[in-house]
């Protein structure tokens, strides 16, 4: 199995466990799914320490372990205070949901990290890739939006933008906010650019 697999079922393990744990910490369940977690960790191992060319995939994975390590960290406090007797049921469900919330901020600060570090004035080709790979990490997928399409896109919107605001130079890049992807034209003037963000 390859990375776009073992990924893909990681994922799907990982919803699945964080499922089971939610049932048993809220008392629907009886047994704690170890035998779910140990099978995810081997898994998630496999890829520990091992390069992964592409940038997607490399990103998806890294983004699963911080959330595994972060949750699991999060279970095995919740497991000592069941062992302790200070476990809180009410509590628990309103930290869940915070829990939650945060792991979907941290995972589009990773993305627009990754995106913003990376050129983008090597034409539509190397921009498209990333709204591909964006949309992707999002669980989206790029549409009826083909290469040829997409790049007559940004070469009217370029020459849109350099009319209206007199500018030589345009840079795109792609932004993920509230889990929707989107590109953002910077027109460049004497050293100073304005964001102008563009329809998905």
């Amino acid at each position: 199995m390859g990375i776009a697999e073992d990924i893909a079922e990681l994922e799907r393990r990982l919803d699945e466990l964080k499922v089971e744990y939610e049932h048993y910490f809220s008392g629907r369940a009886r047994i704690e799914p170890d035998r779910l977690r140990k099978a995810l960790q081997g898994r998630l191992s496999r890829w520990h320490g091992k390069p992964i060319n592409n940038t997607m995939f490399k990103f998806r994975y890294t983004n699963l372990a911080a959330r595994y390590s972060s949750i699991s960290t999060y279970w095995n406090r919740c497991l000592q205070e069941i062992e302790d007797g200070t476990f809180k049921r009410d509590t628990f469900r309103l930290q869940l949901r915070e829990r939650e919330r945060k792991e979907r901020d941290e995972q589009r600060s990773r993305l627009d990290t990754i995106i913003a570090g990376r050129e983008r004035r090597e034409g539509g080709s190397a921009l498209y890739k990333e709204f591909v790979a964006a949309r992707s990490a999002c669980g989206l997928s790029a549409g009826e939006v083909g290469l040829e399409a997409f790049e007559t896109f940004i070469k009217r919107q370029r020459e849109d933008i350099q009319s209206r605001f007199s500018c030589k130079e345009v840079e795109f890049k792609v932004s993920v906010e509230e889990c929707k992807v989107r590109l953002v034209a910077k027109p460049i003037r004497g050293g100073r650019a304005s964001g102008e963000k563009l329809p998905r």
